[in-house]
């Protein structure tokens, strides 16, 4: 079984890395799980792997299809950082509406703010933080806790 994981796995990363939206959804629906750890790319995902290549339609999807957003490599980097890094805004933009964690950090200590060269996409990632915030604010509030 873990060969045919393996298998499926690579197939998926593979198609994820072209910006295949239509091979991903084969994948998927074959059984390919969508956060599928590629050891020979430090521990990257299918979704890290499309964020970094501005592939939107693949990051919608995958992420429709519960791929975790917040997964780390073994670097500590996220989609979210692999986007900023790389200058895709919009993927920027999907990551953050699905909920993608801008205060993480890479085992360097950087956040995907500070891997962001443009200013759009500084713009994006402090627009989303702020409303993020608030959204765990609210949600804290409706549960009886006191906000940090």
């Amino acid at each position: 079984a873990a060969k045919s994981d393996n298998a499926k796995g690579w197939a998926l990363f593979g198609a994820a890395e072209t910006g295949d939206i239509h091979a991903v959804a084969i994948q998927v629906l074959n059984g390919a799980r969508v956060n599928w750890r590629n050891e020979y790319t430090s521990g990257r995902t299918a979704l890290m792997t499309a964020a970094a290549r501005g592939h939107d339609d693949v990051v919608r999807f995958l992420i429709d299809r519960g791929a975790d957003l917040d997964v780390q490599d073994t670097h500590g980097q996220t989609a979210l950082m692999s986007a900023a890094y790389k200058s895709k805004p919009r993927v920027v933009r999907t990551l953050m509406k699905g909920g993608a964690d801008p205060d993480l950090r890479s085992r360097v200590g950087k956040t995907a703010r500070d891997m962001c060269f443009t200013d759009n996409c500084r713009q994006l990632l402090d627009q989303g933080v702020v409303f993020q915030r608030w959204l765990r604010r609210r949600e804290l509030v409706v549960w009886g806790r006191r906000p940090r």
